[in-house]
């Protein structure tokens, strides 16, 4: 179970906040053994985002948290389609966008603990 958190520096519609969550759920999948329909999302926004000294009008921190190491290719190729999706979902360009990864070996699930495959 992927979980993406995305924090947005201005407010979205429910129709945007759907439309990432398809979206997501499609670009997960480029992650060998990824599945979109096991995708945990959180979307929030906050008109209090900075960066740079300034206040960030239109910008996003998305991150990922994912079972098992996956590799810097599969990462930036993510990154990418990530970015192209909040540009043209949300109109925020990819210089303002953020992306991190936390990969971990075990993850707590279904009432028990799972190692990474």
């Amino acid at each position: 179970m992927p979980f993406i958190r995305c924090s947005f520096s201005r407010q979205f519609t429910e129709y945007q906040a759907e439309e990432a969550a398809k979206e997501l759920g499609r670009l997960i999948e480029l992650f060998p053994g990824k599945d979109g329909s096991r995708l945990m999302l959180e979307f929030h926004h906050s008109p209090r985002m900075f960066f740079r000294g300034s206040r960030l009008e239109n910008g996003a921190f998305i991150d990922c948290r994912i079972l098992g190491a996956q590799s810097r290719g599969e990462k930036k190729e993510f990154t990418e389609a990530l970015c192209k999706a909040l540009e043209d979902i949300f109109g925020i360009l990819p210089i303002d966008v953020f992306v991190t990864f936390t990969q971990y070996e075990d993850w707590g699930t279904g009432g028990t603990l799972k190692a990474a495959p």
